[in-house]
């Protein structure tokens, strides 16, 4: 009960922030989640916001990670966490810290997902990415966190 809580949270709070800055902040879809940092009213809001949902699901995606890919879920939460403290992508100290921090958060996002359940939305994510070849990006994104957190819920719902 106190995992699906936390996922609950965890989702809620990303959402909102996608949710708010596709509606009603951004004039055409952003190239990634991270560039979402160079809107003015979001430069003080991504890293809490990275911070709070992935601070949310780390207890249950730990527990519901089958034993020997417990590393996967360590890597996710690190690689965000990173991400959340490197916002400035763009700059040249924290260009590559972030780069590789994303990268790594990404491919573990997929590898997690490819063994507890099929990423699906991650691959409908690419495919919409592709048509659209400026926020590539930010669609497989998208599609890696919908996915991640579809199977957290039916996983704490079994």
């Amino acid at each position: 009960m106190v995992e699906l809580i936390l996922v609950s949270l965890s989702f809620v709070v990303i959402a909102l922030y996608l949710a708010f800055e596709l509606i009603f902040f951004c004039r055409k879809t952003p190239s990634s989640i991270s560039d979402t940092y160079y809107h003015p009213h979001c430069k003080r809001t991504l890293t809490p916001v990275l911070i709070a949902s992935t601070a949310l699901a780390v207890y249950p995606l730990m527990e519901l990670t089958p034993e020997p890919w417990t590393f996967l879920a360590f890597l996710i939460t690190a690689g965000t966490f990173f991400v959340a403290a490197t916002p400035a992508f763009k700059e040249d100290f924290q260009k590559p810290i972030h780069g590789w921090s994303a990268s790594i958060a990404g491919v573990a996002t997929f590898a997690w997902l490819w063994i507890v359940a099929f990423p699906s939305l991650a691959i409908l994510g690419i495919a919409i990415g592709i048509w659209q070849r400026r926020s590539l990006v930010f669609w497989l994104e998208v599609g890696l966190l919908a996915d991640l957190y579809m199977n957290l819920f039916v996983l704490l719902l079994k």
